[in-house]
């Protein structure tokens, strides 16, 4: 018989974790596989690049109305764009809209060796997406956290293009970041038992996912002097209350909306409500178009 391959060792081991109810080890275990990967500590060519998403269809750029909305990825194991085809198609249709995926995801993408180089890589990457638009970043739950990340390096920069942010029901302190694992759990789960075609566990995927969430953890929110769309869910998700946190702070600027909805249906099926809360704050911004 032949030997067991390096990655179907690995994968097992981690739905073993799952199985024994020990997800925080099995993501441990995965972070120690993660640290022995190919690692960036700059921008690069070979970084995944931002996917045009107007209209909810991938590469269809028909969407003129600015600023651009660029969407960063959520740490979670698929990595990709899908997070956000159906909010896509409800916003997209006439507003330009891009989502940056995180690298490390499929073979042959290598890992952000440290916070900076990760946040240094999607800030490159938004830049290389709207070109010379005015634009927004934005992100749901663990991407809204990389966006605040990313939106405070472009202002570093001195990005005058960069017109807000939008928070899509994410959660600056650790506290709340400990209460989502149980979600993160049946959220990888699920999705590997309903898609596992397209979703399923491969090691890149999985230690991509260890990785990113570490990375996560690592950042220091400061407010942003800029404008800023929080959307925050009201209710109650299976495995937390987190929609009884209190509103935090991400910007000195900050507009706060409530949906009716549980957080994992923000951009699923509320995800025509959030479009409609998205574009509204938007045509606010008073933006000039293309």
């Amino acid at each position: 018989m032949a030997a067991e391959s390096a990655d179907s060792s690995i994968v097992r081991m981690f739905r073993q974790a799952i199985a024994d109810d020990r997800f925080a080890d099995g993501l441990e275990f995965l972070l120690a596989t993660a640290q022995l990967r190919e690692t960036f500590d700059h921008y690069s060519a070979e970084i995944p690049k931002g996917i045009a998403l107007s209209g909810g269809t991938p590469h269809n750029d028909g969407g003129d109305v600015l600023p651009h909305v660029v969407l960063i990825c959520t740490p979670a194991f698929l990595g990709g764009y899908i997070q956000y085809i159906l909010l896509a198609a409800h916003l997209g249709g006439h507003r330009r809209l891009s989502v940056i995926p995180l690298s490390g995801y499929e073979p042959g993408e290598s890992l952000p060796a440290s916070l900076d180089a990760a946040i240094e890589s999607i800030a490159e990457s938004v830049r290389d997406t709207v070109g010379d638009d005015e634009y927004v970043v934005g992100g749901m739950s663990g991407g809204g956290n990389l966006a605040h990340a990313t939106a405070a390096r472009l202002l570093e920069k001195g990005d005058t293009r960069l017109r807000g942010l939008i928070i899509l029901d994410s959660f600056i302190a650790p506290e709340a970041h400990d209460r989502q694992l149980g979600t993160a759990k049946d959220a990888v789960v699920d999705t590997d038992a309903m898609i596992p075609d397209l979703a399923g566990f491969t090691t890149e995927r999985l230690t991509a996912l260890a990785c990113w969430l570490d990375l996560l953890m690592q950042h220091e929110h400061q407010p942003l002097d800029c404008e800023t769309l929080v959307l925050k869910c009201t209710k109650p998700s299976p495995t937390h209350n987190l929609n009884e946190w209190p509103v935090e702070t991400w910007s000195t600027a900050q507009t706060v909306r409530t949906v009716d909805a549980q957080h994992v249906e923000l951009c699923s099926t509320e995800a025509p409500t959030t479009a409609q809360l998205v574009d509204q704050w938007l045509g606010q911004l008073s933006i000039p178009q293309a």
